[in-house]
């Protein structure tokens, strides 16, 4: 395997710079923690769509979920495909919802909804789900990191760990959403070009359908059956609707602007793994057996991803490459922390502990809870490191006994009415007790075990309907009360009326600023590379990114003018 030049980590570094500047200059922004949380309901749809596909994607997707296409072909990419399903769902159901509910946090509803005991179980409950999801997202950048640099996974994730939790308690939702935009356009300038060269690689599209096994191409090759994908699906209806996304429908202003966002981000993913699955099969073709080119893996499948981009990128788009996928999972994992410090924080210490909280100690016990958060993240994705069933079996255990049991009352108590206050408590003990016998007594494949889960969702929420004119009055009247705000559309002009900081800031320009770096930092190693096709490659990609760089700064700059001479105007 190729090893690294000095220009990759050149670009790993000024990569890394980039992101430490986008926290510092967004610092100055986040005043309360409003701003810290959901960006005052300020951040442009697209920025928003393209952090809400960064924040389901990560390391994992190039490792664990690399390592299922190499084995398991198009049924493998079909798993991927479940998260753009997901979020079509997201589009014409629950975006619009979550604008609505006029939260902050995904947990803040829930008093409202049910009652205030519920509220604080969840709150604990989704904490532990979504810390072991951070663990292993540390851990699928750790594997890929280390395959890359030949350093030993468990050094890498302590240094991963550390480095994201530093950055992670540098600013709030705008950095986070800015960051993954610089992600988005690293990844995608990076894999648009992994692809047609890995093809290239194995000589071209006709020698790849030739060389893999064959039903390589069909649903249901391997042990990824058209069943488990059905199944896996399922599963991410919960998943993909009750995590780091929904920040994001809470970030814009209306309820508009939030499907938007959603259907953004599930076209950007049906696309992405589109073309991210060919240099894991085309792995397949030229390394059928992983197991001699890695080293210190237990599954060196999740490895081919990484292999075959290094094998056929130029040197300095390895780098960036690199930095991509590795600041990819710090965004989400930022994002993750995000979510977690807001439940901690807004749900619990403030709720319980401190009521009267000013802007400022909150911000104050959001990083130090994100601290917390973020070191106890590391030691878990070291002790995964040892897990037998791999980077994709700690994320299918994850999902089918944690996520469902978890987000049924969150999914389903915004779109199912009049169950009585108990109902959460209810569903979770049921589904819980169906997704752990199903997945550790009987150990049923997955897709009969998504059925029975997602089945016992379903019905253990709807029957307490009956108990409905049971439920005390004052219930009642909250419940509708909730849902009622639900049926109200965003009113911009009175909700968004009070300004804030980044009234001012124009965010094409800003991300115009980033998109002419990365062009930058494409195009410079050239004056190190001597193959041809290697200088064309880096020099079309990087001149194209500079010169969209420079047009969405000199839009970005009108645009400011234009606001200020109209806003002198109504003066």
């Amino acid at each position: 395997m190729p090893k690294l030049w000095f220009i990759d980590y050149a670009v790993m570094g000024f990569h890394l710079l980039m992101m430490v500047g986008i926290g510092l200059f967004f610092y100055r922004y986040v005043k309360s923690a409003n701003d810290f949380f959901k960006s005052s309901n300020r951040l442009p749809w697209w920025v928003a769509g393209l952090s809400c596909f960064m924040s389901n994607f990560s390391a994992w997707t190039f490792t664990g979920g690399a390592g299922k296409i190499y084995e398991s072909g198009v049924s493998g990419a079909a798993i991927l495909w479940g998260s753009s399903l997901a979020l079509l769902l997201s589009y014409f159901i629950f975006a619009k919802l979550w604008r609505r509910s006029r939260v902050m946090t995904i947990m803040q509803f829930m008093s409202e909804r049910y009652n205030d005991s519920t509220h604080q179980l969840y709150c604990w409950l989704y904490v532990l789900m979504k810390w072991f999801i951070v663990g292993l997202q540390l851990l699928s950048t750790a594997i890929f990191v280390s395959v890359a640099i030949g350093v030993d996974v468990r050094i890498v994730v302590v240094v991963a760990g550390l480095t994201m939790l530093s950055y992670s308690v540098l600013s709030g939702l705008w950095g986070v959403s800015t960051n993954d935009t610089l992600q988005f356009i690293i990844v995608f300038s990076a894999t648009i070009v992994a692809a047609p060269l890995s093809l290239r690689a194995v000589g071209g599209i006709g020698e790849l359908v030739s060389k893999v096994p064959e039903g390589y191409f069909s649903l249901g090759y391997g042990d990824t059956s058209t069943f488990f994908i059905i199944g896996w699906t399922l599963l991410m209806f919960y998943g993909n609707n009750s995590n780091a996304t929904v920040q994001r429908y809470f970030s814009v202003k209306d309820e508009t602007a939030a499907k938007r966002v959603a259907l953004t981000a599930a076209l950007l993913f049906f696309v992405g793994v589109a073309i991210w699955m060919l240099p894991s099969m085309a792995a397949r073709v030229l390394y059928p057996d992983m197991t001699g080119i890695v080293e210190g893996l237990k599954n060196p499948s999740e490895a081919a991803f990484v292999v075959m981009c290094m094998k056929v990128l130029p040197h300095g788009l390895i780098g960036l490459l690199l930095a991509a996928v590795f600041a990819a999972t710090m965004s989400s994992l930022d994002s993750s922390y995000n979510v977690m410090g807001a439940v901690i924080v807004k749900d619990v210490y403030n709720k319980l502990i401190n009521p009267k909280a000013s802007a400022r100690r909150l911000l104050l016990v959001s990083r130090i809870t994100i601290i917390v958060i973020g070191i106890s993240a590391t030691l878990l994705a070291l002790y995964l490191t040892s897990h037998e069933g791999g980077v994709f079996g700690v994320m299918k255990d994850i999902s089918q006994v944690i996520t469902v049991p978890v987000a049924t009352a969150v999914l389903l108590g915004l779109v199912i009415r009049k169950t009585p206050p108990w109902t959460a408590v209810f569903s979770f003990v049921i589904t819980f007790i169906v997704a752990y016998t199903t997945r550790f007594v009987y150990n049923l494949p997955l897709g009969w075990q998504a059925l029975a889960v997602v089945g016992t969702s379903l019905t253990s929420f709807i029957v307490p309907r009956i108990f409905w004119n049971r439920t005390p009055q004052k219930d009642r009247d909250r419940i509708d009360g909730f849902f009622q705000k639900l049926d109200t559309p965003i009113d911009v002009a009175t909700e968004l009326s009070e300004a804030v900081a980044t009234d001012a800031l124009s965010m094409l320009r800003v991300v115009g600023v980033l998109v002419f770096g990365v062009g930058f930092i494409i195009m410079v190693p050239t004056i190190f590379l001597k193959e041809t096709l290697s200088i064309y490659i880096a020099l079309g990609e990087g001149g194209f990114l500079v010169l969209l760089g420079i047009i969405m700064f000199v839009k970005g700059k009108r645009k400011i003018v234009e606001i200020e001479m109209a806003s002198a105007n109504d003066e």
